[in-house]
């Protein structure tokens, strides 16, 4: 039950990744579009600044869970090369894990409450001439962060789980 847990963990860090992609080409596509009506036909658009904002800083969210997953977070070193491997490894890892949990919790359960005002509200940019909606910004972070948060929880119980495995004795 565990282990499915985790590959389902994994899956949706699978899915943060193909969205983050997804995110970058739309974000390439509006910067080329940007250039052309400004460039080629002197008609900057209104909107290609608010919406590079909103797709870059929801694309690096996304990409939060997939780099956490492979390893490619910045590590303590620090405090990793002070410890012995086994430690740094894994209990070092559950420690930090455990940490982060509850802020990453408090900081999605804001998010959605604010994406969740603004869908009620209507609200909208107020320095922006678009004046675009903004609930569906606010829900395209609170779902990379959501992405974030369970692959947190996935290494938590790796890490717990490499904590816990009985050392293999040393030969010699």
């Amino acid at each position: 039950m565990l282990t499915r847990a985790l590959r389902l963990a994994d899956r949706v860090s699978d899915a943060a990744l193909a969205a983050a992609t997804a995110l970058a080409i739309a974000l390439i596509g509006v910067m080329l579009v940007e250039v052309f009506t400004r460039y080629g036909m002197g008609r900057p658009t209104v909107w290609s600044y608010d919406l590079t904002g909103m797709l870059n800083g929801c694309m690096f969210l996304f990409a939060a869970a997939p780099a956490l997953r492979r390893g490619a977070h910045v590590a303590v070193d620090v405090l990793s090369r002070r410890l012995p491997a086994a430690v740094a490894q894994g209990a070092m890892a559950l420690v930090l894990a455990l940490l982060l949990l509850p802020v990453m919790l408090w900081v999605e359960a804001s998010v959605v409450s604010r994406a969740w005002r603004a869908l009620l509200s209507g609200e909208v940019a107020e320095v922006s001439p678009w004046r675009h909606l903004l609930w569906p910004y606010y829900a395209g972070i609170a779902l990379a962060l959501l992405t974030f948060l369970l692959q947190i929880a996935a290494e938590a119980v790796r890490s717990a789980r490499a904590a816990l495995r009985p050392a293999a004795p040393a030969l010699g």
